[in-house]
């Protein structure tokens, strides 16, 4: 009979060890141990959600950064061509392929310039407003969106809408010459030499500037 005991208290032992859990292994709480069995599959279709967002996120990061890498090849061949028709479809065909990428937006920008330089002034104007809310006035590009900007408005005879884009230019830190001098030819141009020559001595104050641009900018202010 003890030797019936002794075989049947082993048995259980041995089939108890074998049906612990990882959970039985770990210095858990009981509370804790009681609501993971009780939660088990909750806690299981979390898990796989998690590994499912974590694996969509790489993936979207892959395929992200060879779309970039894509669009970024397809504009520098865009940029060499040298049939502005060519030229054109291809930058068109980027700003379509590659919408919301730095290629498509430096696409629209030098389309918008090769525009200007045909004087087809109106087509250019069309394009900055279409990525004028796109860019932030912390985006390298926003000065540069402001200076076509303002030529294009200028070159088309919307002098008042050229002002706006100038002085937008001249608040941004390191374009504050350039942009009151273009203001001030403005004002020039509408009649208003009081205002031309306060932006021209606003520029005159601009760090950036060497002596020649100074001198010539005194000179400016002289004449008026």
């Amino acid at each position: 009979m003890d030797e019936s005991n002794a075989f049947t208290k082993r048995h259980v032992e041995e089939v108890t060890a074998a049906r612990k859990t990882l959970l039985d292994e770990l210095s858990l709480p009981p509370k804790v141990k009681n609501y993971i069995r009780k939660n088990s599959r909750l806690l299981l279709v979390s898990f796989i959600l998690i590994l499912a967002a974590i694996f969509a996120w790489n993936y979207y990061g892959s395929y992200k950064a060879s779309r970039d890498d894509q669009a970024a090849q397809e504009l520098s061949q865009a940029m060499l061509m040298t049939d502005q028709a060519q030229k054109a479809a291809a930058l068109e065909k980027i700003t379509a392929d590659f919408s919301g990428t730095g290629s498509a937006l430096w696409a629209q920008l030098t389309l918008a310039g090769d525009y200007m330089e045909q004087k087809e002034y109106a087509q250019a104007i069309a394009i900055l407003q279409g990525v004028e809310g796109d860019v932030q006035r912390d985006n390298p590009l926003f000065p540069l969106l402001q200076q076509f900007a303002g030529v294009a408005h200028e070159l088309s005879g919307d002098l008042d809408k050229a002002l706006s884009s100038y002085e937008s230019l001249a608040s941004l830190p390191g374009f504050a010459a350039q942009g009151h001098i273009a203001s001030a030819r403005v004002y020039e141009l509408l009649a208003q030499p009081g205002k031309a020559k306060e932006a021209y001595e606003k520029a005159g104050t601009a760090s950036n500037i060497n002596p020649d641009q100074r001198a010539w900018i005194q000179g400016k202010i002289n004449s008026l």
